[in-house]
């Protein structure tokens, strides 16, 4: 399979009911799971150790940055489960920090595949039953715009 068609051939679809009510946040799930297509598709082609890493890593750094501007937003909204939420993002960020450490140094196909069937499943899981429950709370503080801030 060409790069030219990873393109048309999603793993992992967006669907509209993953919508949080925010377009940035929206816009950020969509980039992971298209980091998720990559990913997949690398593995499935039987790419190098070395390609592995550097798709991990730059999912790796997306991903940081998603959740530190998801927590904000949720402060700013006043989010009463801010703390579980936060808390939910903090081990996803351990649990992948593991998995990178080991991955450098002890490469096994199955053991990668298997953090990302974790991925896939955790983020899926989490945008549809964790993100969306904030929803209301973006929609009340009028926090719907791509760029974070209230409507005028």
């Amino acid at each position: 399979m060409t790069q030219g068609n990873r393109k048309h051939i999603e793993y992992v679809r967006w669907q509209s009911s993953y919508s949080v009510g925010n377009e940035k946040l929206d816009n950020q799930h969509k980039k992971i799971i298209e980091f998720l297509n990559t990913l997949y598709w690398t593995l499935r082609e039987g790419m190098q150790r070395q390609v592995l890493l550097s798709i991990l890593d730059e999912l790796n750094d997306y991903t940081l940055t998603h959740l530190r501007e998801e927590e904000e937003l949720l402060k700013a909204c006043n989010y009463p489960d801010y703390e579980t939420h936060w808390g939910m993002h903090e081990k996803l960020k351990a649990r992948t920090f593991r998995f990178r450490k080991r991955f450098q140094y002890d490469y096994q196909a199955e053991f990668v595949s298997d953090f990302f069937e974790f991925l896939k499943e955790w983020w899926i899981a989490h945008i549809t039953q964790v993100d969306k429950k904030y929803e209301p709370y973006l929609k009340k503080s009028d926090m719907t715009q791509s760029d974070n801030t209230r409507s005028q």
